[in-house]
């Protein structure tokens, strides 16, 4: 977040990390609830294997 002044200039700069767990299932379970299919779910972009804790990849389909 950052607070401008009048004129533009930055006054206070504010970050703050956020951290989203959410369980497999829980995940599985959001999508059936959206009507969507799980195509394939990987550990990064590369197509690596999804580990618990780490950055998610998934790929829906309607």
């Amino acid at each position: 977040m950052r607070e401008l002044g009048p004129s533009g200039e930055v006054l206070r700069t504010d970050t703050e990390r956020l951290t989203l767990r959410s369980l497999r299932s829980e995940m599985q379970l959001q999508f059936a609830l959206a009507d969507l299919e799980v195509v394939a779910d990987r550990g990064d972009f590369l197509g690596g294997p999804s580990v618990y804790g780490r950055e998610q990849v998934w790929v829906l389909r309607r």
